[in-house]
């Protein structure tokens, strides 16, 4: 089980201008709804730039640095959100999981991630900044985390 624990849910604020309260109880699956979850709706998406992307971790993880996301950050967190999209979905139908975002989930994990750390030390081990790479991994191990503990009907 992962030790790193996001700040979960945010307010949601949608066009009809009754806004939410929004906790999916996992970092990953949070994270597959930062998108339009597949329903075609391009005004739902909240990762159209790597700033969007380094906003969006840098309000969960102190420890990162908006400014630092690149094309290439952006263009990886949108390849596993797919990926978790995919499986959050299949799973929340019935549906068997895909392969192809299986072995997508699998490739981000086997990626290091954020180190736990105790807090309340006088020196900072590792980097001061968490990598995106790092964060996505461990989103990855979370998703792994849920579908390995999966009950029927959880998502």
């Amino acid at each position: 089980m992962s030790t790193t624990r996001f700040t979960t849910g945010e307010m949601m604020y949608p066009s009809n201008g009754v806004p939410w309260f929004f906790d999916a109880g996992s970092d990953s699956l949070e994270f597959a709804y930062s998108g339009d979850m597949r329903r075609g709706v391009p005004q739902w998406e909240r990762l159209q730039e790597p700033h969007d992307l380094g906003t969006w971790l840098a309000t969960r993880l102190d420890r990162v640095d908006p400014h630092d996301v690149t094309d290439r950050d952006l263009a990886d967190a949108l390849h596993l959100r797919g990926a978790l999209t995919g499986l959050y979905l299949a799973a929340a139908n019935g549906e068997p999981l895909s392969p192809d975002d299986i072995d997508t989930v699998n490739l981000f994990a086997a990626t290091p991630d954020i180190p736990p750390a105790l807090t309340g030390g006088q020196r900072q081990a590792g980097a001061g900044r968490i990598r995106v790479g790092q964060v996505l991994s461990t989103l990855a191990r979370d998703a792994i985390d849920v579908f390995s503990a999966l009950d029927e009907g959880r998502v």
